[in-house]
């Protein structure tokens, strides 16, 4: 027995906090892929214990009893896109192929609630982020009434960069730190209003939206500081329409937004500026755009043989 299993990386464009009171969500799932290599074992010590994978195995040991697993992660641990969602994902396929089932008879809900069904301290993770990494695509999704489709870009007239930023934040373990409870009614109402938008591909409201919602978190102080300043070096480039932080503190991943027409033009400036000379390496700002619109990518995916650019 052996499976080669992967799923795509997942960032929030728009409702990172407002998911947490109902609010729609929107999510793009993108090239390059999180790996995971599973055959006969036993998994020792692969997730962290109080994580949702971690928890998940030990509610149902027999998983780690059964499997072993070692992963790849295209982003070497620098952190961003999901690897914690991508990992509870995994457990859960595994835990549905030990009792025999078929992968395809997965229930999207049923799965949604076993996970919010998981303990944490603080505030409960949403939950989005297992729906949008198993589904793929753009994701649209909403909790009340649980809804999620996927989509391909529907912006002929936008294009984004998502920009890894090298910060490394535990999503479950900032939650964690949040009272439960906290609201998030602004980001709420605009989160309401960017949904639309993207099923009406309207995309000078859906990029009004989004700036506002970069300021609305920003407001509620719900950006890392390390993200601010990126944002502020990012917006000195005129032809960037929209940027802000995706995510928990926006902290791991930065999206900016332009013309198509402006793609390259835009990589090039990122590169020259003094967010592309913020750390020791060379050139970060172009190392570390990480996807567009081409690199959509579908969800989970149980492979015959792996092609690490896929």
């Amino acid at each position: 027995m052996a499976y080669n299993i992967s799923f795509p990386g997942k960032t929030f464009l728009i409702g990172e906090y407002a998911v947490l009171e109902k609010a729609p969500a929107v999510l793009v799932n993108t090239k390059p892929r999180f790996y995971f290599f599973v055959t006969s074992g036993k998994c020792t010590n692969f997730f962290h214990s109080e994580s949702p994978a971690g928890q998940w195995l030990k509610r149902y040991p027999s998983v780690s009893q059964s499997y072993h697993i070692e992963s790849w992660d295209p982003h070497f641990g620098k952190g961003g896109f999901g690897l914690s969602s991508a990992q509870f994902n995994l457990a859960y396929l595994l835990w549905w192929i030990l009792k025999g089932e078929s992968p395809e008879k997965i229930n999207l809900l049923k799965m949604w609630e076993d996970y919010g069904s998981l303990k944490f301290p603080g505030q409960k993770p949403s939950g989005v982020d297992i729906i949008s990494q198993w589904m793929g695509e753009l994701c649209l999704f909403t909790p009340n009434p649980f809804y999620a489709c996927s989509i391909q870009w529907p912006f002929p007239d936008l294009d984004f960069f998502l920009i890894r930023t090298g910060i490394k934040l535990s999503t479950w373990e900032h939650l964690n730190q949040i009272q439960v409870g906290k609201k998030f009614s602004a980001l709420s109402d605009l989160a309401e209003k960017a949904f639309t938008y993207v099923k009406n591909s309207n995309t000078e409201a859906f990029v009004a939206t989004l700036k506002e919602y970069a300021n609305c978190l920003e407001q509620q102080n719900l950006v890392h500081q390390k993200t601010l300043f990126f944002l502020n070096e990012i917006k000195k480039v005129k032809l960037i329409v929209a940027a802000k932080g995706c995510g928990a503190l926006g902290a791991e991943v930065i999206a900016v937004f332009f013309h198509p027409k402006d793609k390259q033009t835009v990589r090039d400036i990122l590169a020259q500026t003094e967010f592309g000379k913020s750390s020791h390496e060379d050139n970060v700002a172009d190392e570390n755009i990480m996807a567009d619109s081409s690199h959509l990518s579908q969800g989970m995916m149980i492979h015959q043989s792996v092609d690490f650019h896929s």
